[in-house]
């Protein structure tokens, strides 16, 4: 039985060499990919989109070929909120937090998408929920990275790819 998903890439994919990490991690790793969907930007200011459905021989094999797209920008189509779970304890995460890199991130919550604030690598992604005030208002939500050694049980840490956003650097055509 094979596994696949449908990832999207979006940007200066082919100047920057994107699309060809990619392509190189998918084979890379044991898996094969069919473009179903390539749209090159044709002037300086427009931007190259591809999407491309991923399969591998094993869930596991297809997680880490997942893992490796996402670290290089690419998104799962139609993404889902990100999942959350709470950290059972002070300074453990959940089985297969999403570990952060250095690059900026968004994570889709509620439907909305927010920044990651205090990027940095190798750390676990928090989220906030937004609080109703007594006001009547609401706090917004916020995302943000912590070291794992200062996780706090009851944290609500990402736990999936689905709904997190990273955007690698980008060499654009004007080659600024």
């Amino acid at each position: 039985m094979t596994h696949s998903r449908t990832v999207e890439l979006e940007g200066h994919i082919i100047d920057s060499g994107t699309l060809q990490r990619c392509f190189g991690a998918v084979m890379d790793l044991g898996g094969s990919f069919d473009v179903e969907e390539f749209d090159v930007g044709k002037h300086e200011t427009e931007v190259s989109y591809c999407r491309l459905t991923v399969t591998a021989d094993d869930a596991e094999t297809l997680r880490a070929i997942l893992h490796e797209l996402h670290q290089n920008g690419a998104v799962l189509e139609n993404p889902s909120d990100v999942e959350l779970v709470a950290a059972p304890a002070d300074r453990v995460v959940p089985p297969n937090f999403y570990t952060t890199t250095n690059h900026p991130t968004e994570v889709l919550y509620d439907g909305e998408w927010i920044e990651v604030e205090r990027i940095e690598m190798d750390c676990a992604l928090v989220v906030e929920p937004g609080e109703e005030s007594r006001e009547g208002g609401s706090d917004r939500p916020r995302a943000y990275t912590k070291v794992l050694n200062a996780v706090e049980k009851g944290d609500l840490v990402a736990t999936d790819r689905s709904g997190i956003r990273v955007r690698p650097p980008e060499r654009p055509r004007s080659g600024g």
